[in-house]
């Protein structure tokens, strides 16, 4: 990953980036970083990604890189991707994206109906050309961020990103938030329960990850290392002053220089200072949890220990997941070969599980419905 910009032209009330400087990025030194991993004897595969702030900003660099490297024949193979908020993909960019679709796909992140849309991403809506991304990359899934003012019409988000065509790649909570507040709790358990409903009388329609969990995981994991993988495990983001780190999240932008010297890349690899010990010892949930160790960094001051006011929520999450996959099983009993014949026994206990864990935890807000 290269980010080659700490600017944006929006102010999303959820940014991370609070550290932003104007810097400019060494192209020639990117080229040889591309080089070095496209002839690596390491790997057979490479993402190559940019992003920002918002990468289109440094179109030039963009264009000026990718054609570099399609003008050249290299050892492994390799994919371009760009995160983007949208707003900057007209004219010539788009011409261009056009002509090279196949060879570089864009991740648009939209939060949902235009109107939560522009509180969360700074009116921001009108901007996008939605139909020029799904003619273009029908199949790439985009990304929304839920904050305490979208909760409250999260079903009607999703539903309505549905309708444009969209899959869901992440339905992510902002980070830096207490969401531990009753309400919350509550609003969430509301809108997963109409957004399960209409799921279920949308079958043809995949399932976004926030019901969509491995439940399964929670009945195995113990046999295998009980640590989250995570992007700051697979990636290595490039700051523009060519710099390494060990994510996107993990970066200047977000974080002091002092804090960064204290974090070194390697910590990544020793499990050990990674695993919530708490959780991986407690929490029937550990193994489906999701996990951001800069996320971490940043609320609690370490890589190991999660937001635990987020633990409500994963919870409700697991529990309209198993609703889910509960109907699926029952719905599909004489169509068992089109589900997994070995995750089922395992989905069936977590189902189980999961169903007397919550309903005894959240028995105070099922009564308000």
């Amino acid at each position: 990953m290269f980010i080659i910009t700490h600017c944006c032209n929006l102010k999303c009330v959820y940014c991370y980036e609070q550290k932003r400087e104007i810097k400019n990025v060494n192209i020639e030194e990117i080229k040889q970083i591309i080089s070095d991993y496209l002839n690596s004897d390491k790997y057979e595969e490479i993402l190559i990604e940019f992003f920002g702030g918002e990468p289109w900003l440094k179109k030039d660099v963009i264009i000026e890189i990718c054609e570099w490297v399609w003008a050249k024949q290299w050892k492994n193979k390799y994919r371009f991707f760009t995160s983007t908020n949208g707003t900057l993909i007209h004219g010539s960019i788009q011409d261009w994206l056009h002509t090279h679709n196949k060879q570089i796909s864009c991740g648009l992140s939209l939060d949902g109906i235009p109107d939560v849309h522009n509180i969360n991403r700074s009116n921001s809506f009108s901007k996008i050309d939605i139909p020029f991304f799904l003619a273009n990359w029908p199949n790439q899934p985009i990304k929304m961020t839920i904050t305490p003012y979208s909760l409250q019409s999260l079903a009607d988000n999703i539903i309505y990103l549905h309708s444009l065509g969209f899959r869901l790649a992440g339905t992510n909570f902002a980070e830096g938030i207490d969401w531990s507040n009753y309400e919350y709790i509550s609003t969430l358990y509301r809108q997963l329960l109409q957004l399960t409903e209409w799921y279920l009388q949308h079958p043809e329609i995949y399932v976004s990850p926030i019901l969509n969990m491995p439940i399964e995981n929670c009945e195995c994991w113990k046999d295998k290392m009980p640590n989250k993988i995570c992007a700051a495990r697979g990636i290595i983001a490039y700051d523009t002053d060519g710099r390494a780190y060990p994510c996107n999240f993990i970066t200047p932008m977000t974080f002091s220089q002092q804090q960064l010297e204290n974090i070194k890349l390697d910590d990544f690899y020793e499990d050990e200072k990674l695993i919530d010990k708490y959780c991986a010892t407690n929490c029937y949930f550990y193994a489906i949890c999701p996990n951001c160790y800069g996320a971490n960094l940043l609320v609690n001051g370490n890589l190991s220990e999660r937001d635990k006011s987020m633990c409500n929520l994963v919870k409700l999450r697991a529990y309209f997941s198993a609703i889910l996959c509960s109907q699926y099983i029952l719905n599909n009993k004489n169509k068992i070969e089109k589900l997994d014949r070995n995750k089922i026994p395992l989905q069936i206990r977590a189902i189980e599980r999961i169903k007397k864990i919550c309903e005894e935890e959240f028995q105070n807000v099922m009564k308000l419905l």
